[in-house]
């Protein structure tokens, strides 16, 4: 009987043919961590499971700073935010972190899990410093950035990586955080809808792609 999250991930290992022809064995250890076993690359691995709607450092301080062989942190639901000292943590510490189809691509495509960053933040946090305005950046959850400027002030962006950014995307990004006005698209193929364009005039939110965004960092 799977009772929690880390043997629901132990069973979606141990079952699926394409995890199958990557992993060796996994081994659980304690309630809430996995030993994942390659048959290349590194040969194991320690993985702090959870399972948050919303992660906070209280979900992860106790094991990620007692133990100092956990690698990656991983969080069973897709539509999850991360805290940005969560994430700042779990970077300090050399993990990766995400949700199970990054767990999926660390495991198959990295040496060192503890590497691993997905392909849209590997995106962003190669973008943002070759910006002449940006003099630094804060992640304040996964889906919300401030960006200190050099000439202007601070500025917070919203992003998405959706294919297509619908009324609800843009209704649930304004309920999840007051505190910005522009929502960003990581995804160079993302469409907006005619009744999101309006919902977000409604909102005061100005959808940019990244193009239109850098453009748009150069205004105050």
């Amino acid at each position: 009987m799977i009772n929690n999250s880390r043997d629901w991930l132990l069973k979606t290992i141990e079952e699926k043919n394409e995890w199958t022809q990557v992993v060796e064995s996994i081994i659980p250890i304690e309630d809430n961590l996995l030993k994942i076993n390659r048959k290349e690359y590194k040969p194991s691995f320690t993985v702090l499971v959870i399972s948050r709607k919303e992660v906070k450092i209280n979900d992860i301080e106790p094991s990620i700073t007692s133990r100092d062989d956990i690698e990656f942190v991983v969080n069973i639901p897709s539509d999850s935010i991360w805290e940005g000292g969560t994430i700042d943590l779990i970077k300090s510490n050399n993990c990766g972190w995400g949700r199970v189809k990054d767990l999926m691509s660390a495991t198959f495509n990295c040496q060192n899990v503890g590497d691993y960053i997905s392909k849209e933040y590997q995106f962003i946090e190669d973008s943002l410093p070759n910006h002449s305005q940006v003099n630094s950046y804060e992640y304040l959850s996964s889906r919300l950035i401030r960006i200190h400027r050099k000439e202007f002030s601070p500025i917070n962006i919203m992003i998405t990586n959706d294919y297509e950014v619908t009324n609800e995307c843009i209704t649930k990004a304004r309920n999840r955080n007051d505190d910005f006005s522009l929502l960003v698209f990581t995804n160079p193929n993302t469409n907006i809808t005619q009744k999101a364009t309006k919902k977000a005039q409604d909102l005061n939110i100005e959808p940019l792609t990244w193009g239109d965004f850098f453009s748009r960092l150069n205004q105050e």
